[in-house]
């Protein structure tokens, strides 16, 4: 762990932020805020990351933080790009977040085999149990290429792929609620294929925890579920 700052009685500018673990590995830099208010504006580049240390977040307990996250106010800009000629499953990845006396915002967008995947959403972490909502959209100019990326064949080629989701989720009770689900602008989920997808959503992939749900077995068991 190594930075360079300046400290001025007030706030705290910090350069050349060096982080090094064998599970986690990034840079960055930015300032933390001291006087009137104290706020954190962070830029980190992740270089390399075991997912299993997510394990461990899933097991913290927010309550035990409520009032730390009261008075935190937060923005941080993730990037994570892989080196070149790695065998990474993403190809780019961005992730904003702004945490204010406990809202909980985010944007995200990452790559997977030319594919654009963006989310963004927000959550009140100070309630019993924190609603995320979330909304979609996948952009693909090859669907035969993004679904070899998780190990499914696929005939056509070149066929374009958009999906829009929009919803609901319940970290901590495991539950999902669909209120949009359009796919090339020509399928729009009826109110019971909502439900069939939010079934086989909890039962195939959020059936353990929240962290698991990216596991790419899964994620590839859920695709063809509802292929």
């Amino acid at each position: 762990f190594r930075f360079n700052f300046i400290y001025d009685s007030k706030s705290l500018s910090v350069a050349k932020f060096i982080f090094r673990d064998r599970k986690l590995s990034l840079n960055g830099e930015g300032k933390v805020d001291l006087k009137p208010y104290f706020k954190i504006d962070f830029n980190s580049s992740l270089e390399s990351i075991n997912t299993n240390i997510f394990q461990q977040l899933n097991e913290l307990k927010l309550s035990r933080f409520k009032e730390l996250i009261k008075k935190m106010n937060l923005h941080n800009n993730l990037v994570f790009k892989p080196k070149r000629f790695s065998s990474k499953f993403i190809d780019d990845f961005n992730l904003k977040t702004t945490l204010t006396y406990g809202r909980l915002t985010f944007s995200k967008r990452f790559l997977i085999a030319n594919s654009v995947f963006s989310c963004h959403g927000e959550t009140n972490l100070l309630e019993e149990f924190p609603i995320l909502v979330f909304d979609c959209l996948v952009e693909s100019q090859d669907k035969r290429k993004l679904l070899k990326k998780f190990k499914i064949d696929y005939k056509n080629k070149k066929e374009p792929f958009n999906l829009i989701i929009k919803g609901y989720l319940n970290i901590y009770n495991n539950k999902i609620r669909f209120d949009l689900i359009r796919m090339n602008q020509d399928y729009t989920a009826s109110e019971e294929d909502l439900k069939y997808f939010k079934k086989t959503f909890e039962e195939t992939l959020f059936n353990q925890d929240f962290i698991n749900i990216f596991r790419l077995s899964k994620i590839k068991k859920f695709i063809l579920e509802i292929s």
